[in-house]
């Protein structure tokens, strides 16, 4: 018997990637006036492309600083920017991303039919970056008081998704068995490590091929999906 709702929350509950964007750009610009400044010719498209790669790079292992994230990138390419203005680009990222980014249609409707369904909701996402507060971020939402479980891999618990030890972590915290418990989020690393950890897995389907246990097209399809569950 499921009663445990765990969700991502970037790009599942919160609209946040296609403002990514906008913050890198900003985020450039800062970084492109002090070394200009300095006399610095520059190419932004490399600057840019060596920014994503340090990006998926320091990702891949776990490591959510984008401070650092600059610096790998800039010395890659031969070049350094001092520290403050490092920060400041990165301040202006985060700080154009969360001025743009809000809830997916119908999540407050959603999460509210959950808890009055006798479900617990909770979060399992991972930590971001030093700069960017993203508890905070989710406990000043519109729905940051229904989840009973805010666990973030990379600052609550040592590793990120896939590791399942993320996902089995969030269940000893809400008091629930894995087998209880479903994960619902947009990704694979979401539904890989729920299922490595025991976890029923669902993937909110946006065009790319089906990587859970169940898929839905929305969140509203949520409630009547844990119907057909839970009546197995």
């Amino acid at each position: 018997m499921i009663r445990v709702i765990f969700l991502d929350w970037d790009d599942t509950l919160n609209v946040h990637n296609e403002y990514k964007g906008r913050g890198e750009e900003a985020a450039l610009r800062l970084i492109e006036t002090d070394l200009t400044s300095r006399g610095i010719k520059i190419d932004r498209e490399r600057i840019h492309r060596a920014y994503k790669e340090s990006e998926i790079a320091m990702f891949s292992r776990g490591e959510f600083d984008r401070i650092r994230i600059w610096r790998d990138a800039l010395g890659k390419l031969g070049l350094e920017s001092d520290d403050e203005t490092i920060k400041k680009a990165v301040e202006q990222y985060w700080r154009i991303i969360e001025a743009n980014s809000h809830l997916v249609k119908d999540a407050v409707y959603v999460l509210e039919e959950l808890r009055r369904r006798g479900y617990k909701p909770g979060i399992i996402a991972d930590y971001d970056d030093c700069i960017r507060d993203k508890r905070g971020a989710i406990e000043r939402s519109p729905v940051g008081n229904l989840f009973d479980v805010i666990m973030l891999g990379g600052q609550d618990h040592p590793t990120t998704k896939p590791d399942p030890s993320v996902f089995s972590h969030a269940c000893e915290a809400i008091g629930c068995e894995p087998s209880e418990a479903i994960m619902v989020g947009d990704s694979p690393s979401d539904s890989i490590g729920a299922q490595k950890a025991g976890m029923t897995s669902v993937i909110i389907q946006r065009g790319q091929a089906r990587i859970g246990d169940y898929s839905i097209r929305n969140l509203r399809e949520l409630p009547n999906l844990l119907n057909e569950i839970n009546s197995r």
